[in-house]
């Protein structure tokens, strides 16, 4: 045990700086010691689909998805794509991060909000905001009802000129937080913007 965590520190030093070819090495190395550890070898996994091109990551996608319908290795890949996603945010390479969030939630079947959420944002951030509009969307349908979802999908159609759309979402949400000062702006706001000029 104690020379797997070493393996697992000695990891974290690539994963940091991003150097995903050095970090695929430390499990490379891990797993020569370690053949039996799930987490090396879901590590293995993920450091190959990040670093595939197209067909090939496809392809590793496929099988890391077979392996996530056990929950527990479900928890696994949750835990390597977020930090993976969460490294590359710190690096700047909001890309990056966004593109493992993506693999994450082709591999898992029960996609968590948390991932559904955080890629979200990441597609704000580099305004995508059609697919940022979708992942919200996406968690509506699973059943959230949280405020800020609510809340950033209207923002999300307001800035596509979907007013209608938006002035729905600030709705629901004014129905379940009537006091929600940025809801109330944005009604103010929709309200200016979609009366009939006279």
């Amino acid at each position: 045990l104690v020379d797997l965590k070493d393996t697992y520190e000695r990891l974290f030093t690539p994963l940091t700086r991003m150097n995903l070819s050095e970090a695929a090495h430390v499990v490379a190395q891990g797993r020569k010691r370690f053949p039996e550890s799930r987490d090396l070898i879901l590590g293995e996994m993920v450091l190959q689909s990040l670093q595939a091109t197209d067909m090939e990551q496809d392809e590793i996608v496929e099988s890391i998805a077979l392996l996530g319908q056990d929950s527990e290795i479900s928890n696994l890949l949750n835990g390597w794509y977020h930090n993976v996603s969460e490294l590359k945010v710190k690096n700047g390479d909001l890309t990056a991060a966004v593109a493992a969030l993506d693999i994450l939630i082709r591999t898992t079947p029960k996609i968590s909000i948390t991932t559904l959420w955080n890629s979200a944002v990441l597609f704000i951030r580099l305004g995508a905001y059609d697919t940022a509009r979708k992942r919200l969307e996406e968690i509506l349908a699973l059943g959230s009802t949280e405020t800020n979802v609510l809340y950033l999908l209207a923002r999300m159609c307001t800035y596509q000129n979907d007013l209608t759309s938006a002035e729905i979402h600030v709705n629901k949400l004014l129905k379940i937080d009537p006091l929600n000062n940025d809801a109330l702006a944005l009604k103010e706001y929709l309200l200016q913007n979609t009366q009939p000029k006279q």
